[in-house]
């Protein structure tokens, strides 16, 4: 190939020089790359800096307007404030310099150190030999926390400390939103929660195709902002989970197409923790390593249930597969348990129905699991619905508080139910199910959409934010072990003592609607 002629290229419209800038205005990752050396003079921008973690989010964050909303969640110590509050907004002037930023932290003091820093780069030699001629910093507008242009856009930082605000953004960005050093106090994710929802994300401009909204953060608690955004999604965030360790079964294609290139579990995200150290933070970090680190943050070490103890099911027309056992649907007793709440409230609880299989052996299987927010009218029918669909033995249902009056609904409806009332707590309510789940007898579906959400809140179980599946599954527990107790008891001669009589009619008449005899 000829060697291009040198006096060809100095007849060019446009300088080197030029031609540099406009190639980074095209591209984040590349805008990154050449200013990197502004603020990290020290640091080049080579190994783990240039992992493909950092073309994901540069990705994900070039189509921002596109996806208008952005959950970003990576392990600490992996450029994502610099990449999200320092180099992007000010590249995102090279595309519309009077687009408005509000970049927000939980701490006033980090809110303005990312601040300064997004100032020092667009008042660098190197960002004004490219982009002088587009816009200056106005002087009179030039702060810690707030810089402008001269084209009207603006960098505003703020944090939850400030209050309320007076000023909106096209763009808002929520870095850090909790402090993990206070992730524990309820009152203090309350706050944060409360602020995104109510003050900062009501500050986004009205401006077609200019407003969007990216919180990025490492998980540290199920109840920080990412935990809300997750629970309260309706489809409209796009979530760029990027654990340190790859799990193949929580990898996802995100609204632009892109997936985790990584092909084997536990493969690290980057090599920015040496290997010989991975094992040793594990232990020593422990919760946090799963919460910062994975982005999982349900905790592996409580002493109740532990996901190592797990089991998994598949099935067809006519069979279960439990490991290497074979189970035949027809040799099964099949009922629905239940824990019941009615309101419509996001922070009510949930009501849920548990479709239990109990195989001859006294395994638990779980093949179906409803779980939503009813009222009262739409209770019979969910009711009707799962007896119709999954012909159960009966229903269990928790005979308290309103339910007295549901469970005479349910009967007028002619739904079989079998009435418990709880004599213990939850924790105590719990070991009949935590016995079956060390012993690896209860079986989930592997694919189901609810089996992350089932063992997350059994791994957090009793500190989690709900237990309304762990409940409705202890309910289950118990119920296997007094039919496997009441089958396996010789047949006894009716006691005389008025007391005992009615205790042993209760239970026979239990046993009788267990057989579905009534």
């Amino acid at each position: 190939m000829p060697r291009p002629n040198p006096k060809s290229i100095h007849q060019l419209p446009f300088t080197a020089s030029e031609l540099t800038g406009e190639r980074c205005a095209r591209s984040l990752k590349r805008f990154v790359m050449q200013f990197w050396e502004v603020l990290e003079p020290s640091n080049r921008f080579n190994g783990g800096h240039s992992e493909w973690y950092v073309d994901a989010i540069c990705d994900h964050l070039s189509h921002l307007f596109e996806i208008k909303r952005l959950l970003v969640n990576i392990p600490p110590r992996h450029t994502k404030s610099l990449l999200c509050s320092v180099f992007f907004p000010v590249w995102l002037w090279l595309q519309d310099p009077t687009l408005k930023v509000l970049c927000c932290s939980y701490s006033l003091g980090l809110a303005k150190e990312l601040s300064m820093k997004s100032r020092r780069l667009v008042e660098s030699p190197l960002y004004q030999r490219f982009y002088s001629e587009k816009f200056q910093l106005e002087a009179d507008q030039n702060t810690q926390l707030k810089f402008s242009t001269t084209k009207t856009g603006y960098r505003q930082a703020t944090s939850i400390e400030s209050g309320t605000l007076g000023l909106g953004g096209d763009v808002i960005i929520f870095d850090d939103p909790n402090d993990v050093a206070s992730i524990n106090s309820k009152s203090e994710r309350d706050k944060v929660t409360t602020f995104w929802r109510e003050v900062l994300s009501s500050r986004v401009n009205n401006q077609p195709g200019k407003t969007a909204r990216v919180v990025v953060q490492q998980r540290c608690h199920p109840e920080d902002l990412s935990g809300y955004i997750l629970e309260h999604d309706c489809g409209e965030w796009t979530k760029l989970i990027l654990p340190f360790e790859f799990d193949k079964s929580r990898s996802v294609t995100t609204s632009i197409g892109w997936s985790d290139p990584r092909q084997r579990n536990g493969q690290p995200l980057s090599n920015r923790i040496p290997s010989d150290e991975i094992e040793i933070w594990k232990r020593e970090k422990r919760k946090a390593w799963r919460a910062q680190y994975n982005q999982d943050p349900a905790s592996d070490d409580g002493s109740h249930f532990k996901r190592e103890d797990f089991r998994y099911f598949t099935e067809d027309d006519d069979n279960y597969y439990l490991g290497e056992r074979v189970v035949k649907k027809k040799n099964c007793f099949r009922f629905v348990s239940t824990d019941l709440a009615i309101s419509l409230k996001t922070t009510a609880d949930w009501s849920v129905f548990a479709i239990v299989d109990i195989t001859p052996d006294g395994d638990l299987i779980v093949p179906r699991l409803k779980r939503d927010r009813l009222t009262a009218g739409q209770l019979v029918q969910t009711f009707k619905s799962v007896n119709e669909t999954y012909k159960p033995a009966y229903h269990l249902v928790e005979q308290v508080g309103f339910q007295d009056f549901a469970i005479q609904q349910l009967r007028a409806e002619g739904i079989t139910i079998r009435p418990v009332r709880p004599t213990t707590d939850k924790l105590t309510r719990s070991t009949d199910l935590q016995v079956k789940v060390e012993a690896g007898r209860l079986w989930l579906p592997e694919k189901a959409d609810w089996t992350k959400g089932l063992e997350d809140e059994l791994i957090g179980f009793p500190n989690g934010k709900n237990d309304d599946m762990v409940d409705t599954l202890a309910w289950a527990a118990q119920e296997a072990t007094r039919k496997a107790r009441k089958l396996s008891k010789p047949t006894e001669t009716v006691p005389l003592d008025g007391a005992a009589r009615e205790k042993w009619m209760a239970d026979q008449y239990s046993e009788a609607i267990l057989q579905g005899l009534f």
